[in-house]
């Protein structure tokens, strides 16, 4: 497979087939830096919720119990807790992607 990307990169002229393979490069290493940042970034969120359950664990069995009632109890339906985990996932994508570009900035 990628005997045939360079062939087809070696034939195609400076066109626009020559951008768009240029720009699907760049998309493909920034996606492979994201990937590497976020599993870096759960890698240290492990390591900190590891470290909270060392030190606190009856706390942390609390903050377990109550997320697990609120899931279970108070929340009405399956709809509105995919509702709200859907959108702290997203939060947390935006939190790493601007992460990674105050990163990039920096090293630049």
């Amino acid at each position: 497979m990628s005997e045939e990307l360079d062939r087809e990169r070696s034939t195609s002229s400076d066109g626009p087939m020559r951008k768009l393979i240029e720009r699907t490069d760049r998309v493909r290493n920034q996606a492979r830096d994201l990937a590497s940042e976020v599993e870096g970034g759960l890698g240290d969120l492990e390591a900190a919720l590891r470290a909270e359950t060392e030190a606190h664990p009856y706390a942390t069995l609390g903050t377990a119990l109550g997320v697990g009632w609120i899931f279970g109890r108070v929340l009405p339906s399956w709809r509105t807790t995919g509702a709200i985990m859907l959108f702290g996932s997203r939060l947390l994508l935006i939190a790493l992607a601007q992460r990674v570009t105050t990163q990039k900035g920096a090293t630049s």
